[in-house]
């Protein structure tokens, strides 16, 4: 049995553990991707781009912090469930020396940050209609903004969902694997249960990991698209205009236009019909561009996180003592006087049956036929045991957070306990040990 408790706070450990490294690479890297302000430019096509990131962003984010209480979650209920077995293994025992363990310490499930991105969107105008504007006029002439993402930034941006990919993150599915292979060594239907739900978030990991390389990839090829349209479409174009307006500009080939617009080009002011001409090929190429893009955009694939979202949702939802489903431990429904009345019933049931003919078997079944809270089969047990047995010595509070129904003569050597979860056991053996656990 010790063994078998050992194997479930292993997992417990292991899935804290897991939740901890969790936050820690989200937080780092989100951390970083906070200097990709503004990163897609302020372009219609920038804008349109940086929507569709920064919404993916917010569900990837969101999914992670479902996953980090789920992972909690299921460390608490491992814990817990191990402990009830420890206690069972305990109860067994015939005349134990000692109290019962203490449950061990485990972290509280949180709902914890994993950062919020700045927007890669840019509110102000930039690239062309910047400097250009003021030198030549140039923006005017071309009628549509030139795209001005920063492709520095989309690439750090690239490189930072990268890292989340594969270098913090990659081991994650195998903990949980690790996890569940561990429970499944345990023949009980709660470790069964426990490994289902643990084989059910490693594909949300899974999803996640793949996420963040769908992100990744979004930003690379939009860095490329960049570049593309700069170096392969623009650039000549700008080259030539260099060339024939040479006595009054300036070709600045300067790194600023291949990172943030063709602000740099040129050097010098004059408004020409060459500039007019080289203007409108400029809005053509950009035109062209837009087309390839819109191309890009519709065979862009990211997978649904949908299903995902609902296994985290279940698991970070389950009672801590509860891996099956819906908690054991209802909120308190009943009022004191119904309470009273339930044990009063339960109790004349109990005292009509013959001593040594299944008293307490009856008392415990029929408590725990109603579903009672913790606090509500304290009282219903109580006030059962006072009637069809003849009284109580006490109610002791146990270092577990259990509750013993001490018999009026502790020698008897017979008793009730109930269980965090509203369950009620019967306990025999020496009670004198649970004397000084009584309120004074």
């Amino acid at each position: 049995m010790d063994l078998t408790f050992g194997a479930y706070y292993s997992v417990g450990n292991a899935c804290f553990g897991l939740a901890d490294d969790l936050h820690t690479a989200f937080n780092t890297e989100t951390g970083k991707l906070n200097n990709c302000d503004g990163m897609a430019g302020v372009d219609e096509e920038g804008k349109s781009w940086a929507t569709d990131y920064d919404a993916r962003v917010a569900e990837l984010l969101t999914l992670v912090a479902d996953l980090g209480e789920a992972v909690q979650k299921l460390g608490r209920v491992a814990v817990h469930c191990g402990y009830e077995l420890y206690l069972a293994n305990y109860r067994s025992i015939i005349n134990p020396t000692s109290p019962p363990a203490a449950m061990p310490a485990m972290p509280t499930v949180e709902r914890r940050f994993y950062g919020a991105p700045c927007k890669a969107g840019a509110d102000l105008q930039g690239g062309l209609r910047d400097a250009a504007d003021d030198v030549i006029g140039l923006a005017n002439k071309v009628g549509i903004a030139i795209p001005d993402g920063d492709t520095d930034q989309l690439q750090s941006a690239a490189e930072a969902w990268n890292r989340l990919q594969h270098n913090y993150t990659a081991e994650l599915v195998s903990v949980l694997t690790k996890a569940a292979d561990l429970m499944d060594t345990c023949d009980a239907d709660d470790a069964r249960a426990i490994a289902g739900k643990l084989r059910g978030l490693e594909g949300v990991v899974g999803d996640v990991l793949a996420a963040c390389g769908e992100l990744s990839a979004m930003c690379t090829e939009f860095k490329d698209a960049l570049w593309a349209l700069r170096r392969q479409m623009l650039w000549s174009i700008l080259e030539e205009l260099a060339l024939k307006v040479a006595e009054r500009f300036v070709l600045t080939a300067a790194t600023s236009f291949l990172t943030f617009g063709v602000s740099a080009v040129i050097g010098a002011a004059a408004i020409t019909d060459t500039v007019i001409d080289y203007a409108r090929k400029i809005a053509d190429k950009v035109a062209d561009w837009r087309r390839l893009r819109a191309q890009a955009k519709a065979s862009r694939k990211q997978r649904d996180l949908g299903e995902s979202k609902r296994k985290a949702d279940e698991a970070k939802n389950l009672d801590d003592d509860s891996p099956n489903g819906a908690g054991k431990n209802p909120k308190s429904t009943k009022s004191p006087e119904e309470l009273d009345r339930l044990g009063q019933d339960i109790g004349d049931e109990v005292s009509r049956i013959p001593r040594g003919s299944g008293q307490l078997d009856t008392l415990v079944a029929r408590v725990n036929e109603l579903g009672l809270s913790h606090d509500e089969a304290v009282a219903v047990t109580k006030k059962a045991t006072e009637t069809g047995l003849g009284g109580t010595g006490g109610v002791a509070h146990l270092p577990d957070g259990s509750k013993m129904i001490l018999p009026t003569y502790i020698q008897l050597g017979k008793s009730f306990v109930v269980n965090a979860d509203g369950t009620v056991v019967k306990y025999e053996g020496n009670l004198e040990q649970f004397v000084q656990y009584i309120p004074a």
